[in-house]
């Protein structure tokens, strides 16, 4: 799992089950390098500022979610955006978990 990009945005409501407000676009690429078809259905992205307060996902667009099955040595790119008020002003975490057994990839600095 790699970090493509972190971007602090304006998120406006897809649905009526989002949110709008301040908040952050998280860019992921997933590579499998396993050597068997990976299921990506159980991969969840969460998003904290630095008191731990979490970011709301974004279940409409601009949320891309990474889905399906990869096939070995395949990559696939996801988009996750999370309403977070103060995603551009300290610092972030981000922990993405592929899969159960597996332990959470964790990656933390500023929103660009």
């Amino acid at each position: 799992m790699s970090l493509v990009s972190v971007k602090a945005t304006t998120v406006k409501a897809a649905g009526p089950a989002d949110s709008s407000g301040p908040g952050v676009l998280v860019r992921l690429k997933m590579a499998n390098t396993t050597g068997r078809t990976l299921d990506t259905s159980f991969v969840q992205v969460n998003v904290s500022n630095e008191a731990g307060d979490p970011g709301t996902l974004v279940i409409g667009r601009p949320t891309d979610a990474i889905s399906g099955s990869l096939r070995a040595g395949r990559s696939a790119e996801g988009a996750y955006a999370f309403v977070l008020d103060d995603a551009g002003s300290g610092p972030l975490t981000v922990a993405v978990y592929v899969t159960s057994g597996q332990p959470v990839v964790t990656f933390r600095g500023r929103a660009s």
